[in-house]
């Protein structure tokens, strides 16, 4: 699952250029004009993104040609990533530019006027205008297009990463899918808070005060993150069970031996997806799967593929995803307390709002949520050595991946570091038995630090909301 960082700017400039252009007249004449803003859109964002795609490959091929690449040059993989960077950028700013031309939040909060209808129009005792999930679809949806375009030279690139061509639909689907699902389980929740407005209002008064609302709030987002979210991504990433054989025994003996409890080892999509991963989803060993994509699985030795799934395993032993939710947890406490503060002391400058929430929330969870999860990757690598008996598959399962991925061994990620670091401290930690108990227990520590922080966040929160 991705984080997508637009999709979020495009929220944020809607909510805030909405409530910019509250007090003005809404001509009703501008969503005729619609027709030919979004297209216009649609089209600069593509282009921004098939450049960027393209300056890439030309610079992937120059790279091929040499039979060394110069130092401090940057991969192909990080050069798309930045130009990627700024195409989104541009893409937000264009959104952000024909939302305020057409004022389209308003717009949207008037759609049943596209129909005829008048505004408070009502279906079975709903008032249509008051649908979550039809303003929310609209009021994104511009962008969700936008988004779909842009994948169609990514998938160019992709398919000349992994060395076999990528099938257009099936890819735009699949990326989809990974990069949706946050909003795929916002419009659920949205779904069921439009449901709610079918119950006498007897029953849902008690959402108006506090704190029973943050409360409320807070609990679905954990039957979000322990429920909604799993069964929402096998269902959506085309995940299904690994079929009877020899891998699927070594498999399940690996999980015995790990005494960590999962529901499914689950293949993750399909073989034309493009896709070279493993993960582990799920807090709650009830809805916790192993997800191996086919690709990974064809390239790596059964040994490699033990190792991995040791490596999956060691997140879920050492609580690695209920330390994401924590850290996420805090990151949203923070982050929702200083946009309050921006929003009033920034009120003449929406545009001004969103890129300093955006700043401080890519700076939050690059910075913070990063180094944390670089750790945990450590950690991860460590538990695989340790449940297999040697670092040794672990490590050509890596060397694989940075090969197939486009010689990638040395590019940086921020959250699982590069496979040369990976690589380098697996071997470290693993030769030497008193400083990997050293390590394991500053997780240990740095776990309880984190989460004990997250519950003293939301506790003061509902405290003074109180």
């Amino acid at each position: 699952m991705r984080i997508p960082f637009d999709l979020i700017a495009v929220i944020l400039c809607a909510d805030r250029i909405g409530d910019y252009l509250s007090h003005n007249a809404w001509d009703s004449a501008r969503v005729r004009e619609a027709f030919w803003v979004w297209p216009m859109f649609w089209l600069a964002s593509w282009y921004c993104h098939d450049v960027a795609a393209r300056v890439t490959e030309r610079r992937t091929e120059r790279y091929r040609a040499m039979a060394e690449i110069p130092e401090k040059t940057l991969h192909p993989n990080q050069y798309f990533s930045r130009c990627t960077i700024v195409a989104q950028a541009l893409s937000v700013l264009f959104f952000a530019a024909a939302t305020w031309y057409l004022n389209w939040p308003m717009a949207v909060s008037f759609w049943p006027r596209w129909f005829g209808l008048h505004d408070d129009a009502s279906l079975a005792g709903f008032t249509l205008a008051k649908s979550v999930v039809v303003a929310s679809s609209l009021m994104v949806g511009p962008y969700l297009i936008a988004m779909v375009l842009s994948w169609i030279p990514r998938r160019r690139l992709a398919s000349g990463s992994r060395r076999s061509q990528i099938p257009l639909l099936t890819y735009l689907s699949f990326e989809a899918k990974l990069t949706w699902l946050p909003f795929c389980v916002s419009v659920v929740l949205a779904i069921i808070t439009d449901v709610a407005q079918f119950l006498p209002y007897s029953y849902t008064a008690w959402l108006e005060k506090e704190p029973a609302q943050s409360l409320f709030i807070i609990g679905m987002m954990a039957l979000a993150a322990t429920v909604i979210m799993p069964l929402a991504a096998v269902t959506l990433w085309d995940c299904h069970p690994i079929p009877d054989g020899a891998l699927k025994l070594k498999l399940e003996e690996v999980i015995a031996r790990s005494g960590v409890k999962t529901r499914a080892i689950l293949i993750w999509g399909g073989r034309n997806t493009g896709l070279l991963n493993a993960a582990v989803l799920g807090t709650w060993s009830r809805f916790r799967y192993v997800l191996i994509s086919p690709m990974l699985a064809e390239t790596l030795s059964v040994e490699e593929t033990e190792a991995v799934l040791g490596h999956e395993l060691g997140h879920a032993r050492y609580g690695h995803p209920i330390l994401y939710l924590a850290v996420y947890l805090s990151i949203m406490m923070a982050v929702s307390a200083l946009y309050g503060t921006i929003s009033q002391g920034w009120s003449a400058f929406p545009l001004l709002q969103v890129a300093l929430m955006m700043t401080l929330l890519i700076s939050f969870i690059y910075f913070f949520f990063g180094a944390v999860s670089r750790q945990c990757e450590r950690e991860a690598d460590l538990a695989s050595a340790e449940l297999i008996g040697t670092p040794e598959p672990l490590i050509t399962a890596l060397e694989k991946v940075g090969e197939r991925s486009g010689n990638s061994r040395s590019v940086p990620c921020w959250h699982h570091g590069s496979i040369a670091e990976r690589v380098t401290a697996v071997l470290q930690l693993s030769a030497d038995p008193t400083e990997s108990i050293r390590f394991h227990a500053r997780q240990k520590w740095l776990r309880i630090a984190l989460i004990g922080g997250a519950v003293a966040m939301i506790t003061a929160q509902l405290v003074l909301r109180y």
